[in-house]
């Protein structure tokens, strides 16, 4: 069931901002699915981001993990 809601985001990141708002919704609302989603989509593009301004990829990771600890507690 996990992959089909993948997909599912998947496919609304090409629909547009509206689909996304959705998924962010259900995340908020409790759905670990959608959040997961949301992780598994954006952590590399965060990672890559915070290790090219950090240079270190231990610190890169524990960065990585806060900051969608505290996109998850914003939601």
């Amino acid at each position: 069931m996990a992959v089909n809601k993948l997909n599912t985001y998947a496919d609304a990141l090409a629909g547009g901002a509206e689909a996304r708002d959705e998924w962010a919704e259900r995340a908020r609302d409790g759905d670990a699915d959608a959040f997961r989603a949301i992780f598994d989509r954006h952590a590399d593009h965060v990672f890559n981001f915070i290790y090219r301004m950090v240079g270190r990829r231990d610190v890169a990771e524990e960065l990585t993990q806060e900051t969608f600890l505290r996109a998850h507690r914003k939601l």
